[in-house]
C-alpha cells in the first residue's frame, strides 16, 4: 500500500446503524476525503482490511475503526464505532379486537428500537416499546396483525402475528347459570 502525503485528512466514517439483525452485512460511509485505495477497515477482529464491507453472523457488540495509510507512517486510525449485532427474535404485543370495527395493539417486547404494525388491510403504523396503537377498519372480518421488530435502516429482525376478529359491537356475555 503506497503512502498518502496530503495534509488535513483524517480518517471519518459512518455505519449505516447501530444495531443490526445478524447475518448483516455493513458497509461504512467514508467521509475521509482520502482516496479509497488508501482506506482500510477493522470490523471488530484487530484485522485492518481493504475491503469496504463486511458480514456479520454472529450477535455482539464489535468496535469498528477505520485507518488511513497517511505519510508513510503506518496511517491514522479513528476512534471506534460500536455496532450491535443481534439475533433475529419475534417481538411480543398483544391484539385487542374493540367495537366499531376497530382493534388495539400494545407493544410489549423491548428488543428492538422501533416497530411496524401491519394490521392485515394494507394500512401500517409505526411504534416504539410500550405503545398502545389503535386502528380502525373500513369493513368486519378476520384480519392478520402482525408486528415485525425493526432495527436501523428499516431492516425486519422478526415478525409476529395474531389474527383477530373485528365487529361493529361486540356482544355482550351472556349469564348461563348461576350457581
Amino acid at each position: 500500500m503506497a503512502a498518502y502525503a496530503q495534509t488535513g485528512v483524517q480518517p471519518c466514517f459512518r455505519l449505516p446503524a447501530a444495531v443490526v439483525c445478524a447475518p448483516a452485512t455493513v458497509t461504512p460511509t467514508d467521509c475521509s476525503g482520502a482516496p479509497p485505495s488508501l482506506v482500510v477497515y477493522d470490523y471488530g477482529d484487530g484485522q485492518l482490511r481493504l475491503d469496504k464491507s463486511f458480514t456479520f453472523t454472529r450477535p455482539g457488540k464489535y468496535l469498528i475503526r477505520q485507518g488511513l495509510n497517511t505519510l508513510g507512517s503506518g496511517g491514522n486510525i479513528s476512534q471506534p464505532i460500536e455496532l450491535t449485532v443481534i439475533e433475529p427474535r419475534n417481538p411480543t404485543f398483544s391484539a385487542q379486537t374493540c367495537n366499531n370495527r376497530s382493534a388495539t395493539v400494545e407493544i410489549t417486547d423491548t428488543t428492538f428500537l422501533n416497530y411496524q404494525i401491519e394490521w392485515g388491510d394494507g394500512a401500517t403504523t409505526n411504534a416504539q416499546s410500550g405503545d398502545i396503537k389503535q386502528h380502525s377498519y373500513t369493513a368486519e372480518g378476520s384480519f392478520t396483525i402482525t408486528v415485525k421488530g425493526i432495527t436501523g435502516q428499516n431492516i425486519t429482525c422478526g415478525s409476529a402475528s395474531q389474527r383477530v376478529n373485528i365487529v361493529t359491537q361486540i356482544p355482550a356475555p351472556t349469564l348461563r347459570n348461576v350457581a
